[in-house]
């Protein structure tokens, strides 16, 4: 209806009522993730808004037309798109001639994304503590830049100060309400599932696959796509951190047919990846290491380098899987690179241990040691308890394999009993059976 009064509108040359209308019509497309619609319809009111008289009411008005545009774009091209780019620059810079502090913070929030899901970790910082220093005392506001910090702080492997950022971000969302930042998202949806994340590395299990129910509860009260396509990308992420292959794969489809069906770039690619590695561990290597490596392939495309060693991890997995250990040394050797690079260093526990493995299973035995050392100091540094779990484990069965058992029970004793006996994970029942056998 709001398209059609537009259309109206214009046709009656009456420009300034045909963009209230056509910016109107773009905001409902975009609540409903007819993304491609809202652009058309964003369009339209910018080349009305190019007729009208210089002056604020026009600046708001083109405001708002770059604002739904930036949120179209990010659906469709990703987080990472210089389309995206252009409409963040313009929209921030409206909101500074403007004055308007609303805008200014949600401008600086979008290009907060933008710069981490390029990979440049540092200059989203920047963007994000710039955002919080303008925020005042105004709990939405407040909202998205804690969000905002705790997944900063989470790629920088920096996971206490991650939990204290999520959690203010959730409990000013429960006392707010519901509240979508510039992307269409909803806040709280999107905290709790990437601050799950966080919670899964510290150990802190069950309090993760609460969040994770928590966020599915708020995507499926909304009914908006994307959030729901976003916390479904995160829930796969989730299920296969704690190693459940049936929960990644029935979440990574998810993920993957409703991103498809609303053309949502980008958590599309997520999916597409843990679904490969699911494949992979059902014993459809093939399959899982195509898709794996077509999913990485479109997240090169769209300049998407955020969790890019923990997906590399996951194609080095595989590739060990498949009897490839050079490919999947090689793929490490980038990950670690690319970790160090961009200082999304989270999962660099992990590579080491990795890499440990393939030198256990070549002709290299002496090199394992040294890499299960490092995953552990480094995990226990970041106090990544799920990671450092993974670590002692390897590391004592390649000890008690060299006739040092004393010393592996000695070392992974302490690491397991820092989880509740009655919780169970694979990660766990390794360690479990391991200890029983070293004992």
């Amino acid at each position: 209806m709001a398209a059609q009064l537009a259309a109206h509108h214009e046709q009656a040359g009456q420009p300034e009522q045909a963009v209230t209308f056509y910016l109107r019509a773009a905001q409902l497309a975009n609540a409903v993730s007819a993304s491609q619609q809202a652009v058309t319809l964003a369009r339209q009111a910018l080349r009305l808004i190019a007729r009208l008289p210089a002056g604020k009411g026009r600046d708001q008005r083109e405001l708002d037309a770059h604002t739904s545009l930036a949120a179209a774009f990010n659906a469709l091209r990703g987080f990472a798109s210089p389309e995206l780019e252009t409409h963040l620059n313009r929209a921030l810079h409206l909101g500074e001639q403007l004055g308007d502090e609303r805008a200014i913070i949600a401008s600086l929030w979008g290009l907060y994304a933008l710069q981490i899901v390029r990979g440049d970790v540092p200059l989203s910082r920047r963007l994000a503590e710039r955002a919080l220093g303008l925020a005042g005392t105004d709990r939405g506001l407040l909202t998205d830049c804690h969000q905002a910090l705790g997944g900063v702080d989470m790629t920088e492997g920096r996971l206490t100060q991650a939990a204290e950022h999520f959690a203010v971000a959730n409990r000013l969302y429960r006392q707010h309400g519901g509240r979508r930042v510039l992307f269409g998202a909803d806040v709280g949806a999107f905290s709790l599932s990437w601050g799950a994340h966080g919670l899964w590395l510290q150990g802190l299990i069950e309090e993760a696959r609460e969040q994770i129910a928590r966020a599915a509860d708020i995507a499926a009260a909304l009914d908006h796509p994307f959030t729901a396509m976003q916390t479904a990308a995160y829930r796969a992420i989730s299920h296969q951190l704690e190693g459940d292959v049936a929960a990644a794969w029935a979440s990574a489809e998810t993920a993957v047919s409703g991103c498809q069906r609303y053309q949502i770039a980008y958590y599309h690619e997520w999916g597409v990846i843990v679904g490969g590695w699911a494949l992979a561990r059902r014993g459809e290597g093939a399959a899982g290491l195509e898709r794996l490596q077509r999913g990485l392939g479109a997240l090169r495309q769209q300049n998407a380098a955020l969790r890019l060693p923990y997906y590399l991890a996951l194609l080095a997995e595989t590739q060990q899987r498949l009897g490839q250990p050079e490919a999947a040394r090689a793929t490490l050797d980038s990950a670690q690179a690319v970790a160090s690079q961009n200082g999304d260093v989270w999962y660099l526990p992990e590579l080491h241990r990795l890499h440990g493995l393939s030198a256990a299973a070549s002709a290299q035995p002496r090199a394992a040691e040294p890499c299960f050392r490092r995953a552990l100091a480094l995990a226990a540094a970041q106090g990544s308890r799920s990671l450092e779990l993974r670590a002692a484990t390897s590391l004592a069965a390649h000890l008690h394999a060299a006739g040092r058992a004393p010393e592996a029970l000695s070392m992974l004793a302490p690491v397991e009993a820092a989880f509740a006996a009655a919780l169970s994970t694979p990660d766990l029942s390794a360690a479990r059976t391991l200890l029983h056998t070293l004992s």
